[in-house]
């Protein structure tokens, strides 16, 4: 009777982790389907500028959920026994506690972080350019010079500014949001969730190793802090991590499914531009599966480019100018690959295969694994810059070879980096791996190795692993799982569970478990505070958009960017607006420098995780920001006491933040009192006569109205005080600034500038 008994509990139990594995498989199926679906979607929402909304958020869930239903009756994902469930349940569950720590608010520090700013502008405006789009039409005729200034992504074009990004995750992101707003940064944990089932059948089918291994090194791969840090982060990489890994899984099925596969290809280049290489992989590989499917493919291919040359100009502009610019021959490049595939197949099928799988191409690919890792400690190779010796800040501090060995072993376990890089040959193996599987694996690992050396931003992106991470580090793992496999069940279980405990420590070790909820609680505060006093819209400068950036997240008010010079335009045009329920917000950059009698002020704290050269991803710091807020009726009608950058409305001999050898800026009238002083203010960039302490070489002179040179009277800390008393005893306001000084040209000291530079200014002020 026990033994009856225990038996039925322990058919229970197997039934409810099964049930429970396969209630988890579905849902990483549906977000599967949502991150396949949303991009490609939304960057034809974007193109035909159809304002994205609950019809669109319905229609995304119903084929995310019909997709989701075709995918459970194949073989994607399958969980095959009681031991597998366990695993997958322990992966989903070490997923979720690895990536769901971190705060919930957008801090616009690099450019991927622009495309959560378009997944908020989604939710709160049914359009992901508004209202960067949308206010810049304030902007008189000519202020602004067509593509003056652009930075993050994010450039000015008369007379509108956009954030010119792929959508990559933002419409995934916005689904989240319109749920919750507070949700909107948890979709990068879905996303990840859904790469550790992902790579835990990669493994699997590639290398063919039971669970248990294979649930040790997915979660070697998932607590690498490299990993945890970008995966963490609102940045692309996890998604396309998923196509990468997705293809794989897809090719690796015993059926071959052309079509699913070929969405597969089509949406990854949603993710990223450089996946416009795995595209052409896939015109090969489909139409090796199906020669119509290949057709179809690359027909689809073609007219994927053509839709985000014309709705990405900017952005693809850069990326094939500045950082690939093989891709400008996209669509060449497609054309020859389809033809190659074609004239191959048809006629010389069985040569290409057993080609393949010869002796010679496993050599090569050896080869290019030693050599590509060798060629990581010969700095020439891998950096167009030549880093030398000076690594951290111009101190040599070690040589470049120690430096990255220290990186490999901080970043990622560096025996399964290096040995899968050296061990790549291993998976050309007719016996273990599907032919298409190979094809695309040794495939996609030449393309991006051969990225990864030309990209010239090694060792500053510790061996390129922030941006390759997702197509590097996955290929790495696969290979180094190869090339072990032959190896006897208990050894292989003790190295697959050193190789995570080694991870776990780095990630433990890394800083990275921290509270970040100070961040959350300073932005609720402010913006009780904001509603509290009736306003509705708040106004900050373009220049302030880090600082101002966190306000984003939880916030229903509507945030303004705008120009200094629109202020003027709103100065002068101040009756054709209603500024009544509206508030001016600047960062600590106008502190003590602006009309400080009308101003309130808050401080936002909070705990940033950041990026250095030596402590990757480690070091864990304080970030303090001093918010100022004014009525905006208050702010224009009041005349104010800054000049540069606020109250300029024309400028001649400045360039980005220098002037030149002459510089003049003219502004409204400014009436100055007898104790009055001219203030400069600089940034602490290198200046070659003030790091010199040769004041006098520099030759500074200032003269207002066009006749009054006044007289310095105080250097100090990167601040010259100037005398207004003559321009008082003239009865006159100020109106125009002349600034003349000596030059230094940064290329004389080894610098890629070749502008002659005088001061870099940061404020002009009265006090």
């Amino acid at each position: 009777m026990i033994s009856k008994r225990n038996s039925m509990v322990v058919y229970a139990v197997d039934r409810s982790l099964l049930l429970s594995a396969s209630i988890l498989r579905f849902v990483c199926l549906f977000f599967l389907s949502l991150i396949i679906i949303s991009p490609m979607t939304g960057t034809f929402f974007t193109f035909i500028q159809f304002h994205w909304g609950k019809a669109a958020f319905f229609g995304n869930v119903l084929l995310a959920g019909v997709m989701s239903v075709y995918l459970g009756r194949t073989n994607i994902l399958l969980v095959e026994n009681k031991a597998e469930s366990i695993v997958l349940i322990l992966l989903t569950a070490g997923s979720v506690y690895l990536y769901m720590q971190y705060s919930p608010s957008l801090y616009l520090a690099q450019d991927p972080s622009i495309y959560l700013l378009k997944a908020f502008n989604l939710v709160n405006y049914g359009y992901c350019y508004k209202p960067m789009h949308i206010y810049s039409g304030f902007i008189a005729e000519n202020i602004i010079e067509p593509m003056a200034e652009y930075t993050n992504g994010i450039y000015y074009e008369m007379p509108n500014v956009y954030a010119d990004f792929f959508p990559g995750s933002s419409f995934f992101y916005s689904l989240f949001g319109m749920v919750s707003k507070n949700m909107i940064f948890y979709a990068q944990t879905a996303m990840m969730t859904v790469n550790a089932w992902l790579l835990y059948f990669a493994i699997k089918k590639t290398a063919g190793i039971r669970h248990i291994a294979a649930g040790n090194y997915t979660l070697m791969f998932l607590a690498a802090p490299v990993i945890v840090w970008f995966g963490r982060g609102s940045f692309t990489e996890p998604a396309a991590l998923v196509y990468l890994l997705l293809i794989i899984n897809t090719l690796n099925l015993d059926r071959q499914y052309p079509f699913f596969l070929s969405i597969c290809f089509l949406s990854s280049y949603s993710s990223r531009i450089d996946y416009l290489l795995l595209m052409l992989l896939g015109v090969f590989l489909i139409s090796y599966i199906n020669d119509k499917a290949g057709f179809i493919y690359t027909v689809a291919v073609i007219c994927e480019i053509l839709l985000y040359k014309s709705t990405y100009v900017y952005y693809y502009g850069r990326i094939t100018t500045v950082d690939m610019p093989l891709l400008q021959y996209d669509i060449v490049l497609v054309l020859i690959a389809f033809a190659a595939s074609t004239i191959l197949l048809k006629w010389k099928k069985e040569l290409l295969y057993s080609l393949f799988y010869s002796k010679a191409v496993k050599y090569f690919v050896a080869a290019a694994g030693i050599l590509c890792f060798c060629l990581i400690f010969y700095n020439n190779a891998v950096s167009a810059e030549e880093y030398r010796l000076e690594l951290i800040h111009g101190k040599m501090l070690r040589t470049y070879q120690e430096e990255i060995l220290d990186l490999l072993f901080l970043v990622f376990p560096s025996i399964v980096l290096s040995l899968g890089l050296v061990g790549m040959y291993k998976l050309i193996d007719k016996e273990k791996i599907h032919f298409t599987t190979s094809v695309f694996i040794v495939g996609a690992g030449i393309v991006y190795l051969y990225l990864l050396f030309g990209s010239s931003n090694s060792p500053q992106l510790y061996w390129m692993l922030r941006r390759y991470y997702n197509n590097i580090l996955p290929i790495c793992v696969l290979a180094f799982c190869c090339l072990f496999r032959s190896l006897k069940k208990e050894p292989y279980y003790l190295l697959a569970a050193v190789c995570m405990a080694l991870s776990l420590n780095m990630y433990l070790d890394s800083g990275q478990i921290v509270d970040f909820k100070g961040l959350d609680q300073s932005t609720a505060k402010l913006e009780q505070e904001i509603k509290a006093q009736g306003y509705h819209t708040v106004y900050f400068l373009q220049r302030d958009m880090r600082a101002i950036s966190p306000l984003f997240t939880y916030s229903d008010l509507e945030f303004v960017p705008v120009h200094p010079q629109e202020l003027i335009y709103f100065k002068q045009e101040k009756d054709q607006f209603d500024f009544t329920n509206a508030l001016f917000l600047v960062s600590d950059l106008f502190v003590n420098k602006t009309i400080e009698d009308h101003f309130w002020q808050m401080e936002l704290s909070y705990l940033k995780l950041g990026e250095t050269y030596g402590e990757i991803p480690k070091e864990v710091y304080e970030k303090s920001v001093s918010l100022l807020g004014c009525s905006m009726n208050k702010l224009l009608s009041s005349k104010g006491k800054p000049i540069y950058p606020l109250l300029v409305e024309k400028a001649k001999g400045i360039d980005g933040d220098w002037t030149l050898a002459e510089a003049e800026i003219s502004f409204s009238q400014m009436d100055v009192s007898s104790d009055s002083e001219l203030v400069f203010e600089l940034y602490e960039y290198d200046h070659k006569y003030i790091d010199q302490k040769d004041i006098d070489g520099l030759q500074l002179q200032v003269i207002v109205n066009g006749k009054y040179l006044l007289e310095m009277t105080s250097y100090k800390d990167y601040k010259f005080k100037f005398s207004l008393n003559n321009v008082k005893r003239a009865g006159e306001e100020m109106n125009h600034i002349k600034i003349t000084c000596n030059t230094f040209c940064p290329a004389d000291v080894g610098k890629n500038d070749a502008r002659n530079l005088g001061i870099a200014v940061k404020e002009i002020y009265v006090q």
